[in-house]
This record gives C-alpha cells, structure tokens and sequence, in this order.
C-alpha cells in the first residue's frame, strides 16, 4: 500500500518540485538585481522615496510614487526604478507560486485516508461482484465471477483448518504431521489431527479477464507489478461471501 500510496503522490509532488524550482531560480534573480543595487544604497536611501532595508521583500510599493529629491550624473534613476519595479513584480510571482504549492499539498490526503478509500472502495467492488455484477477496469481488463459444478469429492477448508492448529498449539499438544524415515516409509508424529475437509457441489473463483492490446500501456506504468488480484479465504474474504450468497441463494449461479 505504501508504494501505491508514493505513486498516487508522484504527480503532486512533482508539480511542487517543479514550482520550488520555478521559485527558487526567481530568487536568485532577486538576489543579482538587489546586490546590484548595493552600489546604490546610500543614494536610495538619502535621496529617495524608497528605503534599501527590506528592498528584497518588496511587494506593495506603489512604483508611481519613486522619485529623487535630487540628481546625481553618475546615478541613473530610471534605471534603479526599473529594477525596483522588477523586484516587485519577482515577488508578486513568488506568491502566486506559494499559493500554488499549498494548493498541490491541499489536494494531497494522508496515508491513512487514502487507505481508508481504497479499502473501502475495493469492499463495495467485491460486494457488487459477489452479486454478479462485472467490474470493468478501464481499459484493463473486467473482474467477474465464475461458477463451475465442482467435480472434485472434497476440498480442504484451511480457515477452518489453520483455526484447529490454533487450538491444538494454544493447548500445548502438538498438531498431526506426517513424517518420512531414512528408509522412506511414511509415518506420523502422532499429533492430532486438525486438517477440515468440506465439499460443495459447485466451485467459484474470480476471473480477470484482461484486454491485451490496453494492457500494454498499462504495463508501462512504474507499479505495474503491484496490480495483482488477491483473494483470501479469510471469514470476510470475497470466497466465503460468494459461497454464502450461493447457499443462501442458489438461483443466483445463472446471474454468472
């Protein structure tokens, strides 16, 4: 979940990257204009409408008010107005970009959120499976439900089984295993048993019916190995809530 959860962010996170940049290169450029008027700073400050402390930061001076009380021929006031005028406008952009990279965190939801949805909307695609609905995946293929007579005689239910070690363990006795000797005869431990076997008369399971040709672009992705589909046997599990559905309601096999 935590690599999905860093693929989900990759696209945020590379925008904020690209404005941190974006932003950093306009402070750089802030930092050349302002240590280019250094020279200037006593002329600005004595002279001047504007003062040279907080000239970095500069956002609300109104440009139109710039003026000199006096003239010096080695002093170019147009020049230091447009550069004063440049500094603003660098910082309006530096809080345009701020205002953009909180935006891309807002739109950001914690781990524990996301993984809250994903949970939660993986159980509402298993509860409609489990129903007999198909679920397209966009492009890549359809999950659906499939429901064949079962022909074997029985099948080990290992939920029920691994619950029955649990007990036996818990109790300190030892679980049945069967065990070969150097001669290769086949012998037991003399444990108890605890293996539960069970027959249905029809078997079901889950098909992922992939579409080739859209699959190859979906391979291309950096996270393909983790598109896997996973079915448990636990109690909440999808195969135990479809072969409930299918005792409790027997009709629903032609829905699949």
């Amino acid at each position: 979940m935590k690599e999905m959860y860093n693929f989900y962010k990759q696209d945020y996170t590379e925008e904020i990257t690209r404005l941190q940049k974006e932003k950093s290169k306009i402070k750089q450029e802030i930092n050349i204009i302002v240590k280019d008027l250094t020279r200037k700073k006593y002329f600005i400050n004595k002279y001047t409408t504007l003062q040279f402390t907080g000239l970095h930061d500069l956002l609300t001076f109104d440009i139109t008010t710039f003026k000199a009380t006096t003239t010096f021929k080695m002093v170019n006031l147009k020049e230091i107005k447009e550069k004063v005028d440049r500094i603003q406008n660098l910082n309006v952009s530096v809080e345009i970009i701020d205002e953009l990279i909180e935006k891309q965190h807002e739109k950001i939801v914690n781990q524990q959120i996301y993984t809250y949805i994903i949970k939660e909307f993986n159980k509402r695609i298993i509860e409609d499976i489990v129903k007999g609905y198909k679920f397209n995946m966009c492009g890549n293929g359809v999950l659906k439900i499939i429901v064949r007579k079962n022909n074997r005689k029985s099948y080990i239910d290992w939920a029920a089984s691994n619950k029955n070690k649990e007990v036996i363990l818990a109790n300190g006795e030892i679980p049945y295993k069967e065990e070969e000797d150097e001669f290769g005869n086949i012998t037991d431990n003399g444990g108890i048993k605890w293996l539960v076997n069970r027959y249905d008369a029809h078997n079901c399971w889950i098909q992922w019916y992939k579409q080739a040709k859209e699959l190859e672009k979906f391979k291309e992705l950096p996270l393909y190995e983790y598109y896997t589909i996973k079915f448990t046997m636990s109690e909440k599990g999808i195969i135990k809530k479809l072969n409930q559905r299918l005792k409790d309601k027997p009709y629903t096999k032609r829905f699949y």
